[in-house]
């Protein structure tokens, strides 16, 4: 996250970290903890997915232009 926030804005990068870390905690206690799994949790899952990677792309285009 260090390294990401040197190039990216510090907003971004915790918001990228919040979300895929939401993602892999959810997925761990599904997978290890047997924790039951529903097609709402998937839906919001693909949802934040999509978020984080807009978000992304978003800075990146905003980098270009700003240069």
């Amino acid at each position: 996250m260090v390294d990401a926030s040197k190039n990216i804005p510090a907003g971004t990068t915790y918001a990228v970290y919040v979300g895929l870390g939401s993602l892999f905690v959810v997925l761990a206690g599904v997978l290890v903890y047997h924790e039951a799994f529903s097609m709402a949790k998937l839906f919001f899952l693909i949802l934040l997915t999509i978020g984080v990677i807009g978000l992304k792309i978003v800075t990146d285009i905003e980098e270009r232009q700003a240069h």
